[in-house]
């Protein structure tokens, strides 16, 4: 028996389409509904509703009342494309706590749909409803008429008390809202974080929902100050449903600028997110939000011209709204100078810090490397790596292993590919946790002769390796995991260098949503090579292409070349060996365009103050360090930790590099050397050859 099911249709609010209705050009202006009286509801539809040119000609609301709960379905007439609907709900004469919302199954059929709706903390009766297409931007959206979403409420009710506390505007107050704040070249700098604000546009609200809706499913790792990275509200390198959580735990969080500080005292520092600032501490900078640097695909930054501080005074950004502050910055203690010291090691013939490899992890440095056999981790307890923790042995037995370490995050926890000797078998094993207290058993990757690299980093989702093998001759390597869990290696690996007389010193990373790989081709001579994959797993590879092949006649280039994104284009960092002029140089290329097709940039010396004069550049580590490419290398005929930035964004141009730690004039220092960001720092672990020791460099 079909049941005849009776709504009260309310407020029919049309909107103004300049009497056309398929009026393409006309930008629909929601109208207040006009009949509210009957359930006391009122539906306000917002701007935000039309992206990709959307255009609908009215909405309406249909209620049914059974008891106190007030089933309410949303009404769509003249839609075309819909792709998104942003709205208000508002019942003016007594309070509503909403039980349900979902999207309806016209809505749905055009595609998977991202949805919130949470009440506001801020007024008495009123639900902010979001919803938007995944992958928006490929959907032909909702047409014609019809139902786009239902919910139910419940009336008269005091679920707002006790269900929107969240939703009440707020300074923003959680540790993924800590900007980041450094102090470079007369300028204090420091990015804007506010944990679920996906646009950036100083507020956590309903159309947040649009930039992941737009880049759903896009997987990392995010370089900090991307759009992306903003996105990533759980900041786990993936954009998926998980990140609508932090939208609405952190709904309604808005600022409306940042002060700077400055104490002779880290104790002025707050204690917590929301705790009061020391009695020392002073103002430096008041700047509102609207004074934001916004560059394309970038996080919004600020950027203030001061005068050197005095060295010494510890400084932090607070966000701001009135009178309220939240989360503090990272303390910045400008020194301007490099901080080194001995993390571990130091018992002869163990060789404990060789083959390290550094990377940010759980808000710490952290460190792979060999000792005595084995594959060894340790982690800071403080961000700045002055206290370190502990060893940990990520195995242990009679063989040789933990040869070309390569650290990395993956999945949120910290994983390490290496090769054991003993076994010649290229191996991987992941932490059980995001700091790496524990791990979990190795997994063997491939049964090959690694010969001088691995390179390991988060492909689509899964951990990926790219290595160098030496058999009939010498190879350039390609494998992904079979699965996230990183359980599965089974595929066979892929040569990727085109099998034109091999290759090795592989260097992966994601560029452009692909795995790519720079490394040293062998045929017909010593050339820098980079190819990537046709696909976002790396199914299948484009034959290489020469980026360097200027230097012949003997001259050997591309030696231990590091890829990595530079001011959105990938960049090559790479060790030049010239048997004309005995001597080498570290020297770095970088491409025109953002996926590296060409054509490239002319290769260029990357420190003016060492053009072949030695055999320097060896060990070359590479990476982006105050927003400019950067790099640490070793130089071999002085036994020297050396370390250049550029000048610029792009690594146009080249100042001459800086001596970071000369070993005491009689020490052999700056093997293995590995360069990252940490906590908008540069830091550098390597290795003392002449102490067997691990040791670490920062710049605060």
């Amino acid at each position: 028996m079909r049941s005849d099911v009776r709504y009260r249709v309310l407020g029919l609010g049309l909107l103004a389409c300049l009497g056309c209705t398929a009026c393409e050009s006309a930008r629909p202006v929601p109208a207040q509904p006009s009949n509210t009286a009957a359930a006391g509801l009122s539906l306000k539809v917002l701007d935000e509703s039309f992206i990709d040119g959307a255009i609908a000609q009215g909405f309406a609301l249909a209620s049914r009342r059974t008891g106190d709960v007030l089933d309410v379905r949303l009404l769509v007439r003249g839609a075309r494309g819909l792709k998104a609907l942003y709205c208000d709900l508002r019942c003016a004469e007594q309070g509503i706590e909403l039980i349900s919302a979902e999207p309806s199954r016209a809505f749905s059929s055009a595609g998977r749909v991202l949805s919130l709706a949470v009440p506001d903390g801020r007024e008495r009766g009123v639900i902010h409803l979001g919803m938007v297409l995944a992958n928006y931007p490929q959907r032909a959206g909702l047409s014609g008429d019809g139902v786009v979403a239902q919910l139910r409420l419940r009336m008269g009710s005091d679920g707002l008390r006790r269900h929107a506390a969240h939703a009440a505007s707020a300074v923003p107050d959680t540790g993924l809202s800590a900007a980041r704040l450094i102090y470079w070249e007369g300028q204090y700098v420091w990015y804007y974080f506010n944990q679920g604000d996906y646009d950036q546009n100083g507020e956590v609200n309903i159309a947040d929902l649009t930039p992941l809706g737009a880049h759903f499913g896009a997987t990392g790792p995010f370089e900090w100050r991307t759009d992306l990275a903003c996105i990533d509200g759980d900041d786990n390198g993936e954009l998926n449903i998980a990140d609508i959580t932090p939208l609405g735990n952190n709904f309604g969080n808005s600022l409306d600028g940042y002060r700077v500080y400055y104490s002779f005292s880290s104790g002025d520092y707050p204690a917590d997110n929301l705790a009061p600032n020391g009695p020392g501490a002073l103002l430096s900078i008041d700047a509102p939000f609207y004074s934001a640097i916004a560059d394309p695909g970038k996080r919004k930054y600020f950027s203030v011209p001061l005068d050197p501080p005095g060295l010494g005074n510890c400084h932090w950004a607070r966000p701001y709204l009135g009178s309220a502050e939240g989360t503090p910055s990272n303390m910045y203690v400008h020194t301007g100078s490099w901080h080194t010291q001995v993390v571990t090691g130091g018992t002869p013939g163990f060789k404990v810090g060789s083959h390290c490899s550094l990377a940010p992890v759980d808000g710490s440095p952290a460190i792979a490397y060999y000792g005595a056999g084995d594959p060894l981790y340790i982690r800071a307890v403080d961000s700045l790596g002055q206290t370190w923790g502990g060893p940990v042995q990520l195995m242990n037995d009679l063989e040789d292993n933990g040869l070309f370490n390569s650290l990395a995050v993956i999945g949120g926890k910290p994983a390490v590919a290496f090769y054991d000797l003993g076994r010649t078998r290229l191996t991987y094993i992941p932490a059980l946790d995001a700091a790496g207290t524990t791990w979990d058993v190795p997994a063997a990757v491939e049964d090959a002769t690694v010969s001088s690299s691995i390179s390991l980093a988060q492909v689509d989702g899964r951990p990926a390796v790219a290595y160098d093998m030496h058999g009939a001759f010498w190879q350039v390597m390609y494998e992904r995991s079979g699965d996230a869990a990183a359980t599965d290696w089974s595929a066979a690996s892929l040569q990727i260098d085109g099998g034109l007389g091999g290759g090795h010193f592989a260097s992966l990373a994601v560029i452009g949503g692909v795995p790519a790989v720079a490394f040293q081709l062998f045929s017909p001579s010593a050339l820098l090579a980079y190819t990537y994959a046709n696909d976002a797993d790396g199914a299948s590879w484009v034959a290489p292409l020469t980026l360097d092949s200027g230097w012949m006649g003997g001259d050997e280039t591309g030696i231990r070349p590091r890829l990595f994104v530079v001011d959105g284009n990938p960049a090559v960092a790479f060790q030049y060996d010239s048997h004309a002029v005995p001597g080498s140089s570290p020297y770095y290329i970088r491409a025109s365009d953002a996926q590296g097709t060409g054509p490239w940039d002319a290769p260029a010396v990357m420190d003016l103050a060492d053009v072949h004069p030695s055999y320097s550049g060896q060990y070359l580590s590479a990476a982006v360090c105050l927003g400019k490419p950067a790099v640490a290398y070793y130089d071999q005929t002085n036994g020297l930790l050396v370390y250049v930035s550029a000048s610029d964004a792009s690594g146009a141009s080249w100042p001459a590099g800086k001596i970071i730690d000369d070993g005491g004039g009689t020490n052999d220092v700056g093997n293995y050397c590995s360069l990252a960001e940490i906590n908008g720092r540069p830091a550098i672990a390597y290795y003392d050859t002449t102490n067997e020791t691990l040791e670490y460099a920062v710049l605060f």
